[in-house]
C-alpha cells in the first residue's frame, strides 16, 4: 500500500508540475492535480476515502510550496521524504474522514 501511495505522489506532483511554470497555484493546477491523484489512487483506497486523500494532499502542498515548481524540486531531492510528509499528514485522516460518513 505504501509503495503504490509513494508511486502516485510521484507520479502526480510530476505530471502535475510538468504541466505549468507559473510561480503560484491556480485552478488549473489543482484540478489536474486532483484529477491525477484520484485516478492513481482509486486503484488502492475506496473512491470516498482516495477523494479526502487527494484533497489532503493538495491542501499539504499549496500549505508547504508556494508553486509546482517548488514541488518538483523537492521531488527531485528527497521523493521519499515528500511521499512521507503527505502521507502521514494525510492517509490516517483520509481513513478516519471517509469512515464518519458511513
Amino acid at each position: 500500500m505504501q509503495k503504490s501511495i509513494f508511486i502516485s505522489l510521484f507520479l502526480t506532483a510530476f505530471i502535475f508540475v510538468g504541466c505549468d511554470s507559473t510561480p503560484t497555484w491556480n485552478k488549473q493546477d489543482e484540478e489536474q492535480l486532483i484529477e491525477n491523484c484520484l485516478h492513481t489512487v482509486e486503484v488502492n483506497l475506496p473512491q470516498k476515502t482516495a477523494e479526502i486523500y487527494c484533497d489532503c494532499q493538495l491542501e499539504f502542498l499549496k500549505k508547504n510550496y508556494a508553486s509546482g515548481d517548488e514541488v518538483r524540486k523537492e521531488i527531485k531531492k528527497d521523493p521519499q521524504g515528500l511521499q512521507q510528509k503527505i502521507q502521514k499528514n494525510c492517509l490516517d485522516y483520509a481513513k478516519k474522514e471517509a469512515k464518519k460518513d458511513k
